[in-house]
Order: structure tokens, then sequence, then C-alpha cells
């Protein structure tokens, strides 16, 4: 079974970090859905980049945005060494903020679906 296309958004903070899972639409006006999102609780990051990294397993991700601050500079690196093979960038937390309020915005948006799932660990 072929796995499902997705994009990551990771924002390491130091006592919640937050992670968003959306699909990648098969054509460029096709819908963009939210298919989880994780809050973890803690300050050990190199647990929270082992569930990013895990994601990988469940899901062919092609992209993983990192929110560009200290800790997230840090989680950018260990991502980069652990799946060499997806493309790993950094961006500004307003940024990263804009597309997932968007993507939250369900109801209001006709690309956007409600197959979200939340998870906080």
């Amino acid at each position: 079974m072929e796995k499902a296309k997705v994009t990551v958004g990771f924002a390491p903070k130091s006592y919640i970090s937050h992670c968003v899972v959306l699909s990648v639409p098969s054509a460029s006006d096709g819908p963009l859905c939210v298919l989880h999102e994780f809050r973890w609780r803690g300050r050990d990051l190199m647990d929270q980049v082992r569930q990013v990294v895990g994601l990988s397993q469940l899901y062919d991700v092609t992209h993983i945005g990192v929110d560009d601050s200290e800790l997230g500079r840090v989680a950018l690196q260990m991502l980069r060494m652990s799946i060499p093979a997806v493309k790993v960038t950094d961006r500004r937390e307003a940024e990263m903020s804009d597309a997932y309020l968007s993507a939250l915005v369900l109801d209001r948006h006709p690309r956007l679906c409600s197959a979200s799932a939340r998870s906080t660990w």
C-alpha cells in the first residue's frame, strides 16, 4: 500500500511543542487536510525529534518546516541527520502560524478538509 504524501510543521518550544501533519494534494487545486496535530509537553527535544522522524515511517514525508528559533535550529540539524532524504527547512514562526491558522479554518476555505486528529503526549 502506498503511503500518503504529507508535509510536516514542527515548532519546538521549551514547554509545549507543536507539530502538524498536512496532506499534500495530488492536484494543485486539491484539498489540504490537517491529518494530525500533536502537542508534546516537556523539554526532551531528542524525544520530540524521534516522534517527528517516526512520522516518516507512517507517511511519505516530502517536507518538514521547522520553527526558526534556538531550539528549532537544533531540531533542524537533528532532523537533517536522521532523515536526509526529506527536505527540511527553517521557517519563521509567523509563516508557520499563518499556514497553521489557515489550515485550522476548515469551514472557510474550499480547499481544506476536516480529517484532523489531535494528540497530546
